[in-house]
């Protein structure tokens, strides 16, 4: 990603590292909350719930996603 446009409105990016290189990544709304979900402490079983406008297989396809890209490395109940 080289540039983002603030007006565009919501802009969802992770910062991480890969050994010494910072990477910058754009996040979908869906990504974004189910990292904080994580942050949270959300267990799996409420992610439905909270995430109530998107479809379940949708949302664990997505976090299934994210942990095998190595987004997510923490785990809850």
């Amino acid at each position: 990603m080289d540039e983002v446009d603030l007006s565009e409105g919501e802009v969802y990016l992770i910062l991480f590292r890969v050994e010494y290189d910072l990477r910058i990544e754009r996040l979908t709304a869906l990504q974004w909350s189910l990292l904080k979900a994580v942050e949270d402490n959300v267990p799996l079983r409420q992610l439905p719930i909270i995430l109530r406008e998107i479809e379940p297989d949708r949302i664990f396809a997505e976090l299934l996603r994210l942990i095998q890209k190595g987004t997510i490395t923490k785990f809850f109940n």
